[in-house]
This record gives C-alpha cells, structure tokens and sequence, in this order.
C-alpha cells in the first residue's frame, strides 16, 4: 500500500519530534530538546513578534524554518560538511518536503516561506532569525541550571548579532540573570527574591 504525501509529510513532523538538537547531544545534555520542541517555542515567541511585522508570517516560518532536520537530521560543524553543502542538502530536503504536499494550495506558500527565510529577505526572516538564536540563547542557560555546567560557546554571537530592539532588551535582560544565577538554586532563590518584592509592592 502506498502512503500518500500528506500522510508522509505528517510522518516527518512526528520524526522532527524525536530528532534532537545536535549541539545538546554532543555536550551529553540528558533528553535534550528535539527540533520540534525548538520550532514550537519560536512559534510561540512570533506570536508575541512587534506589531510592524506580519505575525502571521513569522509564526509560519518558526513552524517550518528547521523542517528539512527531520530528513537530514541537525546538521553542525562536526559532521565536516561546509555551510554551501549544508545549504544544499537541506534546500533539497525542503524540496521533497513540499513535493508531499504538492496536491495542497499550501505547497507554494510552504517553499516561499523557506526560500524567504534562508535568503533572509524579509524583516519577518530576520525577526525570525533572531529568534532562532534568542532560543539558542535560553535554552543554553536553562540547561546551564538545571544541570551545573558552563555553556559560554553558545553564547558567543551575542554582541556581533543586531537584535530587534525588544528582543535584545530581553536578550540583556537574560544575560543579567546568568551573570548572577549560576545554578539552579540561585535562580530559584533569585525568582523566589522578584516574587517576594512584588507581593510587597502589592501590599
């Protein structure tokens, strides 16, 4: 029995479930997030996207932007393949993809938003972007506290990248916290010191 498009593209969404991110596995990060976990907090970030941007777009383009991983898997550095062979091993990834869908008025929309967000020629597409490292960003520090370990390296492109300006105050904002809560304890304590002061605020 043949399997249609849209069954097989559904089945690789569930495969981009269970790819996990590369950069997690090699520094023996237990569990780490999977590619689906990443494009859905990017999702979720796009829905609170600034209101000059078409937040509709970015939301899309978060849900596809690392898609082809779940046919090539989170391709790195390691793996000894240059950014061009990179590039084209997921365009063609992408490609089969949208032939899946080919049948649905959407496969056209599905390659514009790839083809816009890898040549970054949107502001959505650059929004989009920094989101990507934004949750880089986050999800680095999140497993520095729970699991006491040091992630500088992923925190280097910090300053050379701009940053949309509410996104990078939330940006500083996070690097403000990780210069003073190094372990879980200490941003447990430092959350438990924001709730206190605000109750006394309200009081």
């Amino acid at each position: 029995m043949e399997i249609s498009g849209m069954l097989n593209f559904f089945l690789h969404l569930g495969q981009a479930k269970r790819t996990y991110r590369s950069g997690w596995v090699l520094r023996g990060i237990k569990e780490p997030e999977s590619i689906a976990d990443h494009m859905y907090r990017m999702s979720m970030m796009a829905f609170l996207a600034p209101n000059n941007l078409d937040r509709s777009k970015c939301i899309e383009m978060c849900l596809i932007h690392d898609l082809a991983e779940s046919i090539v898997g989170d391709l790195t550095p390691h793996d000894n393949i240059s950014k061009e062979q990179k590039f084209l091993i997921e365009k063609q990834a992408f490609e089969k993809l949208e032939s899946l869908i080919k049948e649905n008025y959407n496969s056209d929309r599905f390659i514009q938003l790839v083809d816009e967000y890898t040549s970054h020629s949107s502001a959505e597409a650059k929004y989009v972007k920094n989101l990507d490292l934004f949750d880089m960003y986050l999800q680095a520090y999140e497993y520095e506290i729970l699991n006491n370990i040091k992630l500088d390296e992923f925190f280097s492109s910090i300053d050379s990248i701009q940053f949309e300006p509410n996104l990078k105050e939330i940006i500083d904002e996070l690097m403000k916290i990780k210069a003073i809560c190094t372990n879980f304890h200490k941003f447990i304590d430092y959350l438990f010191q924001i709730w206190f002061e605000l109750n006394r605020i309200n009081t």
